[in-house]
């Protein structure tokens, strides 16, 4: 009977396997809000489920392609997440950033945590890339948010900036414990 036993279970992951599973990850499928796949190197089990605030839902604008794809995002140190935005328009003067949001695992809260500019983004190629993890908190590792988004020039002349700001994407991500 031991035997038996000892033999199922790599026989059951093998079958996960090839099913295109892996033991403690959850695959959204892809479409709109989702990335499809699983859960990226570092993530732990860990994804957006838990939040509890209005205003989170995951979100890719069709023309921004995000590399790899994956339902969950791992921010640790190594990881990266690659964007290409297809409506980049240099006359329009773009400018994208991206801000994070991590989530209290005690109550599902969301909290404000950090932002920037992208500013090596050439024709609508930019990198986020980890170690990052929430500011001036301890512990973790957390869920989150990442926003992404641009502000352009609507005029394209230069003269009359509009500042009018578009989410082009949020995705769930592991953030790392520490930077």
């Amino acid at each position: 009977m031991q035997l038996r036993t000892r033999l199922a279970a790599p026989a059951l992951l093998a079958l996960l396997v090839l099913a295109g599973c892996t033991p403690g990850t959850a695959s959204t499928g892809s479409g709109p809000g989702t990335s499809g796949g699983g859960a990226g190197s570092g993530a732990g089990g860990l994804d957006c489920s838990g939040a509890k605030a209005d205003g989170y839902d995951l979100f890719v604008d069709p023309a921004i392609t995000i590399d790899p794809q994956k339902s969950v995002y791992s921010l640790a140190a190594g990881d990266s997440i690659g964007f290409t935005y297809s409506k980049h328009d240099d006359a329009r003067y773009p400018q994208y950033d991206w801000e994070s949001t991590y989530i209290q695992p005690s109550d599902g809260s969301v909290f404000r945590s950090d932002a920037s500019f992208f500013f090596d983004a050439e024709n609508g190629k930019f990198t986020l890339e980890g170690p990052q993890a929430p500011s001036g908190i301890d512990g973790g590792p957390y869920a989150g948010f990442v926003t992404i988004g641009v502000t352009q020039d609507e005029a394209s002349n230069g003269d009359a900036y509009d500042g009018a700001r578009i989410v082009l994407a949020r995705i769930c991500v592991v953030f790392a414990t520490s930077e």
